[in-house]
């Protein structure tokens, strides 16, 4: 049974859907492309911070994410446990938007290419990381990222993929 949101004047989060806001949305089993729009209201200018508990909601390949629109990011969200994500409101109208956030669901598809063997060794001040693969096809380009956190990512390198399948690669 769906719950609608009560109004009130202080800070509100809600799952809109079909104009209605909810606390609590009835679903069938989520799938490919199912998207939940999250609804913000009388936000302050401070930081945030939602934190994602999923239970009984892991099908094989598919995987959930929190899409800001402010921001225009991504974070993947953990749909076997917990998920952390930090935001902040400042006093500019697209951080405050009341659709700002979503939560997509994708099946995730088979990458075309396996990995035999990654190494990540440190050299001197720089990271040295060296691949071989198997039966790599399709395959035009890696994009290479860097994380300190393991959850967030930064774009840090593109390389080549159809003339390259086992190679070294250093990171600053």
């Amino acid at each position: 049974m769906d719950a609608i949101k009560f109004a009130n004047t202080s800070e509100k989060l809600s799952i809109k859907t079909a104009n209605k806001l909810l606390v609590i949305e009835r679903r069938q089993t989520i799938i490919n492309q199912d998207t939940v729009f999250l609804n913000i209201a009388n936000m302050k200018v401070q930081k945030y911070r939602f934190e994602f508990a999923a239970a009984q909601m892991s099908q094989a390949g598919l995987t959930g994410f929190l899409e800001d629109n402010y921001l225009h990011t991504s974070t993947s969200l953990d749909l076997t446990g917990s998920t952390v994500v930090d935001f902040n409101i400042v006093n500019i109208p697209g951080s405050y938007a009341p659709d700002r956030f979503r939560i997509v669901f994708k099946q995730l598809s088979t990458l075309p290419v396996t990995f035999t063997s990654v190494k990540v060794l440190r050299r001197n001040k720089d990271i040295v990381v060296e691949w071989k693969i198997e039966n790599q096809s399709d395959l035009e380009h890696y994009d290479i990222e860097k994380s300190v956190d393991g959850n967030h990512f930064n774009y840090c390198s593109y390389y080549c993929g159809w003339s390259c399948p086992n190679e070294q690669l250093q990171l600053a």
